[in-house]
């Protein structure tokens, strides 16, 4: 929790200074902790806990939940997300259960185009996307 603080007042100093956040879009490589903006969200990858790769790695067979039943589960409540595989037929095989982890895709949000780290391999293979703050909605 104090970290999510800390990412919000880094994100009222840049806004207080006119600093806008790097598009994440437009971000060559990704670095994970940095804080993006993705559609006017601030947002940032941060690893997969331990819990969460396993749970990838059980049901990366089955595919992804549909977003629609990922918007009543808190962020990374595992035992949640487990129940909800268990489910007959609920999960989407063309989509990677990883993105079941993601705030991208839990809002509907387009991934980045550019999805890879320094060292070639794609984020979301160890990391996950977080939503620090929202986008203002008019």
């Amino acid at each position: 929790m104090k970290k999510r603080y800390f990412d919000l007042f880094q994100l009222w100093v840049r806004e207080y200074f006119k600093h806008p956040l790097e598009n994440i879009r437009q971000a060559k490589p990704i670095v994970p902790g940095r804080l993006y903006s993705n559609f006017g969200n601030a947002c940032k990858a941060i690893p997969m806990t331990e819990r969460e790769r396993k749970l990838v790695r059980d049901t990366d067979a089955l595919g992804a939940l549909p977003f629609e039943l990922l918007s009543d589960v808190k962020d990374a409540d595992i035992r949640q997300l487990k129940n909800l595989y268990e489910l007959p037929d609920v999960a989407q095989r063309d989509i990677p259960s990883r993105c079941s982890l993601c705030d991208f895709y839990r809002r509907g949000i387009p991934c980045p185009l550019y999805n890879v780290l320094k060292n070639g391999s794609t984020v979301c293979d160890t990391h996950k996307y977080i939503i620090i703050k929202p986008a203002h909605h008019v």
